[in-house]
């Protein structure tokens, strides 16, 4: 089994947890979404909204497979008012 790249960029308090806001992760081919995670070990996870980058921000599932060279955007909640 190969590995694969993928490039992680991360907002708001995702990005101030992993003191990271872009960059590459090393996984193995056949890795998902909730294996991305497992791997960033972040807090509150159930509530991050996870896409793929470009114009389609489509929320993907926890069992979505990646692709080498994709980049995935990583982005908390927000709320105020």
């Amino acid at each position: 089994m190969g590995t694969i790249h993928v490039k992680v960029r991360m907002y708001g308090a995702a990005a101030i947890e992993s003191g990271r806001e872009v960059f590459t992760v090393e996984m193995g081919a056949g890795s998902t979404v909730d294996d991305l995670l497992d791997e960033l070990d972040l807090k509150n996870r159930q509530y991050l909204y996870v896409a793929r980058g470009g114009s389609d921000m489509t929320k993907l599932s926890g069992t979505e497979t990646l692709s080498d060279g994709e980049e995935i955007i990583i982005i908390p909640p927000a709320g105020g008012g």
